[in-house]
């Protein structure tokens, strides 16, 4: 096979993929319509890029695949409540509403009391006269009337229709309009009027039979209040009277001067306390400058950040000019010492002239703050004396008041009670009035219809787009929660990720499903090398290159934790691709119960495993050729009686030495792993074990079992094999990822892609 060829890979010379220090496996596919050899490392680079993606998209993508593999149970479900729905619209009675309108509004004196407040004020009177409307007095009023009695939806017995109008009536009410609406509800659009109308007139009679209170009750409760009033000012003048008795010696008017002390005191206080917090201030800066002593630059500092203080002390900075100056010269005196150097005469004299000026900012600098110094002390001083006069006059004028006799303060607390009360009075004479204007209306409500209820039209529930809403959204969460049970509750593994935490193995690839049509078992690379199943198989041989790069790590079995699972179709694949690949390759059909490479490869099975474990046959006479270059076979031969038995004889570590020394691969068919002990007896010897699961069929706990019996075995396990993945559908093994990567986008011959 030349090196062209596109099955062609590293080491196919008989030489392990290991020899070549530089080997990477790759893998063939077509790209632009030609055949190229691609490194396997990057053909892997798009589904290891989406497996990563999958993994960081966490539970968010296991819950949507769960819902879309039981995307029936969601459709069902949703059918269902839908149709509930619709059921449910079709045979429900239809409820129909009518609606008056009222504005109510309160007419009456306003009576206040002594402590302010208004008699007969009250909040949430709208939901009061709510209540009113529906309670049983009018209600049992309304269901006396004849029309009401001949309604086709009321009872006939009084007690039971006044409970079904109770709950055919509601109320709204709004507090900022005054305006109520009333509401009916019926099968018949006619009751639903009447009931309304019916309802708003008994509450209009019972309103008016009922008045909280006449005008001839108002006005006594007037007349009671205004004579209380009078008696209180004639007990006050007695008691005023009495007092100036008793207390005749005591200038009364002389206290009306309480408000002018009071007004002093106050004055006196606040200055006093200004001058303590400013003598609080000036002391902890006087302090500062003590402390700062003859440092000048930290006293120009406090000058400097207490500039109003500084103001007010009368003292006068240092001349900004004069620093200006200074600060010109310095400049000009660097700039042309870079330009001259040290020695020039001209800078000399420049320097003296700099250092004057220096001096002379010093002095002015010592000046101010010595100047500050002693102003700050001065006004300290100033300040303590100011505050000891001003505690005296605070203590003076404080004697001054305490010394007012509390006779005055009682005879001024008696002028404010006669005050209050003739208030009283005036306002009582004004309610009085207004009861005289027209004492007929006085308390009554004044209740008017805006709009009489009508017949509707139209039913008001239900509404079919409400229900049929209600009724989809739960379908849909009925749907996706049994969807999710029925994920949760379902033993089989059903994407990648529930396969990863099931066991520990890299997954080596995803065979995509195979029509029921197509012979079983049959040779996808040899048959149809362009096809995905074919691609798969390829890459699953890559992948071996690649998780077993040691030389010395030929045999392989393989097995899957339950029958049916497609290890013996894997085995031939593996098997072929492996030869075509240039390598020499022995496949073993070691499943002495039931065999079937002979079939796949559609030779004898005269001679086989069986005739060489018991030393009727050579090793050399039981393999043959299997139709394909570099690919023998060794099949089962005659199924024995004990094959478990006859696996475990030592003429099969013969048979498994002689194929290490003559081939570069051997791939063993065994039956599955957890039902027997025949995979476990031939995983003891082999170098490396392939488990074979079947998408949506092989249960976590078989997975489980198999990858625990493989460990204590100690062999180790190469990698997982998802076999039957449906491609075309979003499966949560998503075959996509995997195969379509690899699918041949042109089928035309290589001759044709060459030109």
């Amino acid at each position: 096979m030349s090196s062209s060829d596109p099955n062609h890979l590293p080491g196919q010379n008989g030489n392990p993929p290991s020899s070549s220090p530089n080997y990477i496996p790759a893998v063939s596919t077509v790209v632009g319509g030609s055949n190229r050899i691609i490194p396997y490392q990057q053909t892997q680079s798009a589904p290891q890029a989406s497996n990563e993606s999958s993994e960081e998209s966490g539970g968010s993508l296991d819950l949507l695949g769960a819902i879309w593999r039981r995307r029936w149970w969601v459709v069902v479900s949703l059918l269902t409540s839908l149709s509930a729905g619709a059921l449910y619209y079709y045979n429900a009675t239809p409820i129909y509403a009518s609606v008056a309108q009222l504005y109510i509004a309160r007419e009456g004196p306003k009576i206040i009391t002594d402590s302010g407040q208004f008699v007969g004020s009250s909040t949430g009177f709208l939901a009061t006269q709510s209540q009113v409307m529906l309670s049983s007095a009018i209600l049992a009023n309304v269901v006396k009337n004849p029309e009401i009695q001949n309604a086709k939806t009321l009872s006939k017995e009084a007690t039971v229709a006044i409970g079904e109008l109770r709950g055919a009536l509601s109320v709204k009410v709004n507090e900022k309009s005054e305006v109520m609406n009333v509401v009916g509800e019926s099968a018949s659009p006619e009751d639903a009027a009447l009931f309304v109308n019916t309802t708003v007139t008994a509450y209009i009679d019972h309103t008016s039979r009922n008045r909280r209170a006449t005008a001839g009750d108002i006005l006594a409760i007037v007349n009671r209040e205004k004579a209380r009033q009078e008696t209180a000012i004639e007990q006050l003048y007695e008691k005023m009277i009495a007092f100036k008795r008793l207390n005749g010696n005591v200038q009364i008017e002389s206290f009306n001067k309480q408000g002018v002390l009071t007004s002093r005191l106050s004055e006196l206080t606040n200055s006093l306390t200004n001058v303590q917090l400013e003598l609080l201030d000036l002391n902890r800066l006087k302090a500062a400058v003590d402390k700062a002593g003859e440092n000048i630059e930290e006293v120009q500092y406090y000058m400097q950040a207490f500039p109003t203080i500084t103001q007010s002390l009368g003292v006068q900075g240092v001349d900004p000019e004069l620093a200006n100056r200074l600060s010109f010269t310095r400049a000009n005196y660097n700039a042309r010492k870079l330009r001259v150097g040290a020695g020039n005469t001209e800078l000399a004299i420049q320097q003296k002239e700099l250092e004057s000026m220096q001096n002379e900012l010093r002095e002015s600098q010592l000046r101010s703050a010595t100047q500050f110094a002693n102003a700050l002390i001065r006004r300290v001083e100033w300040l303590a004396d100011s505050e000891a006069q001003l505690r005296r006059s605070v203590e003076k004028e404080r004697q001054n008041y305490l010394d007012q006799s509390a006779v005055a303060l009682e005879y001024v607390k008696m002028q404010s009670e006669l005050e209050r009360a003739n208030k009283n009075i005036d306002l009582l004479d004004s309610r009085i009035k207004e009861l005289a204007v027209n004492a007929e209306d006085v308390g009554n409500l004044t209740v008017t219809v805006l709009e009489n209820a009508g017949p509707a039209r139209r039913p008001a529930r239900p509404v079919p787009a409400q229900i049929m809403a209600m009724a989809g959204v739960l379908g849909l969460m009925l749907g996706v929660g049994l969807a999710l049970l029925r994920d949760w509750m379902d033993p089989r593994l059903n994407s990648l990720t529930e396969l990863r935490a099931s066991i520990d193995g890299p997954i080596l690839g995803v065979i995509p499903h195979v029509d029921a049509g197509l012979a079983r078992n049959r040779l996808e690379v040899v048959v149809a090398p362009k096809s995905p199943v074919a691609e798969a198989y390829r890459m699953i041989r890559t992948a071996v290159y690649f998780e077993s790069p040691d030389a010395n790590a030929k045999t392989i079995l393989i097995t899957s934790p339950q029958p049916g699972d497609g290890k013996s179709t894997l085995a031939s694949n593996l098997a072929a691709a492996l030869a075509l690949a240039g390598k020499r390759t022995l496949l073993i059909d070691a499943d002495c119960r039931k065999p079937v490479q002979n079939r796949a490869f559609q030779v004898t099975e005269n001679k086989g495993l069986a005739g060489v474990l018991l030393g009727q046959i050579s090793i050399k006479d039981a393999i043959q050729n299997a139709g394909l270059e570099h690919l023998d076979l060794l099949v089962c031969g005659e199924i024995p009686d004990s094959p478990s038995e006859l696996l475990g004889r030592p003429q099969f570590d013969d048979l498994l030495n002689y194929a290490r020394e003559h081939y570069d691969r051997v791939i063993i068919d065994s039956p599955p792993i957890v039902p027997v002990t025949d995979a476990r007896i031939i995983a003891a010897r082999c170098d490396q074990v392939l488990l074979v699961v079947r998408a949506g069929r092989t249960s976590r706990n078989a997975i489980q079992f198999a990858s625990q019996m493989i460990q204590r075995i100690g062999t180790p396990l190469i990698g997982v094999v998802v076999n039957d993945a449906q491609k075309g559908t979003r499966s949560a093994y998503n075959y996509g990822d995997y195969g379509n990567y690899y699918v041949y986008e042109s089928r035309k011959p290589l001759a044709s892609a060459s030109k």
